[in-house]
């Protein structure tokens, strides 16, 4: 547990630091810094415990991980700071579990019998913790140019036009294509990669995992972009770190899953490669 934010304006770095030295409470801020300067004078100030950026506050992805970065540098946790959901909310769930220095998410929670007015759903969780789903990503490189990209989606495809959003993979990957095409690459220069797609042994009788992969691959052919490489489905989680500049990918497997990382597994010693 920790105190949020104890005091006003919640920029007073040195008054809250001065309290935490005089206390056994635990403090958490950060959802009002604006900027990676505002960030690091917290972190640097040694107010708080736990470092709670808002990533609709700082710039989105980007700069998140240059935030995780610093909080690496100074040994801090980060717990992203959230009340939002739709694409903030799935932002601070991509940025929590591609990081090694999160301990907590903040998911919004209302009381029963309310709702957000957008109606989107929330992450299903177990436990108190979120579940991922059978996520997919597409890495696509330019051999010219020698820049890329990575895209990520939830579910394969969206069949009505108010679900035409990137986390259907049939939206997302032309989306990056079409990014990478505006930054001026052509498509007969880029080349793809696929990752993800986990199989659940007790939750996933549809097998989304395969039908997110499938939809990538045709998806790519109909571009005429060729897949490369691909590290797909199995019984593993993963996580990826993708180099733009050089198409080069790190997987990281896990065997080891939590009960609440991926659909829970009963018995972990299952999971085979």
């Amino acid at each position: 547990t920790w105190l949020e934010e104890p005091l006003w304006p919640m920029q007073d770095h040195e008054a809250m630091a001065r309290i935490r030295f005089k206390t056994d409470v635990r403090f958490a801020a950060g959802e009002n810094e604006y900027s990676l300067k505002a960030v690091n004078n917290l972190m640097m100030s040694g107010a708080v415990d736990f470092v709670q950026p808002e990533i609709t506050k700082i710039g989105g992805l980007s700069m998140a991980r240059k935030i995780s970065a610093l909080a690496d540098l100074h040994n801090y946790v980060i717990c992203p700071h959230g009340f939002r959901i739709g694409p903030a909310l799935y932002a601070n769930v991509h940025w929590a579990l591609t990081q090694f220095n999160m301990e907590w998410l903040e998911i919004p929670l209302l009381p029963e019998g309310y709702k957000f007015p957008s109606e989107v759903p929330m992450p299903e969780m177990i436990d108190g913790e979120v579940l991922l789903p059978y996520c997919v990503a597409v890495c696509l490189f330019d051999r010219r140019q020698r820049w890329g990209g990575m895209t990520h989606f939830l579910y394969p495809k969206a069949c009505h036009a108010d679900e035409m959003t990137p986390k259907y993979g049939n939206v997302a990957v032309p989306a990056l294509i079409r990014m990478l095409i505006k930054q001026g690459s052509m498509v007969e220069d880029l080349e793809a990669q696929i990752f993800g797609g986990a199989k659940s042994l007790f939750h996933d009788e549809s097998n989304q995992g395969w039908q997110n992969v499938q939809i990538a691959q045709k998806t790519l052919k109909k571009e005429g972009i060729p897949v490369c490489s691909q590290d797909v489905c199995g019984l593993k989680g993963r996580r990826i770190i993708y180099h733009t500049s050089t198409n080069e990918v790190i997987v990281m497997k896990t065997d080891k899953i939590r009960q609440g990382d991926w659909f829970p597994y009963p018995d972990h010693s299952a999971c085979q490669n």
